[in-house]
């Protein structure tokens, strides 16, 4: 029982009652009074880790919106169960990171063939203008030399 509870404690915010289930029923039928101590800590605990560890640890490390990890359980756990439940977070955030690290080589990428052509067409103006002050002074070396062949 205690394995399972803390392998369901794994499940963000719902992971705690599905972990609370079993020992409810276990001792309601040997002990009800320890199972009412149990049931009233479990909800103090329960309030302290989802309203304040869990929101922040999760906000501040993988920067997860708490509806975004609500969505992601109800749709794991209808698709993939308890197994989907504990994997939906972890694999969203990869992903996640995955994606900002594609979209920002993309955009480096972006701004790299930017950055060429800018570098090209400079290249290409300051080409253009070297070949036409070179035909210009071929012009004039020319016109030089016919004016000096006359005389």
């Amino acid at each position: 029982m205690l394995f399972f509870s803390s392998l369901a404690n794994l499940i963000p915010y719902v992971g705690p009652s599905i972990g609370l289930v079993p020992m409810i029923i276990s001792h309601a039928f040997t002990d009800p009074q320890r199972m009412l101590v149990a049931v009233i800590y479990m909800l103090i605990i329960q309030q302290i880790d989802g309203n304040i560890l869990y929101p922040r640890i999760v906000g501040g490390v993988m920067k997860v919106h708490p509806i975004t990890i609500m969505v992601l359980l109800l749709l794991s756990s209808n698709i993939y169960g308890i197994i989907g439940m504990i994997v939906a977070i972890p694999t969203y955030s990869i992903i996640k990171e995955i994606v900002k690290f594609l979209a920002n080589l993309y955009e480096n990428h972006k701004e790299a063939q930017k950055s060429r052509k800018t570098k090209n067409l400079v290249l290409y103006k300051n080409r253009r203008k070297g070949i036409f002050l070179l035909f210009f002074i071929f012009e004039i070396f020319i016109t030089y030399k016919r004016i000096f062949m006359l005389k």
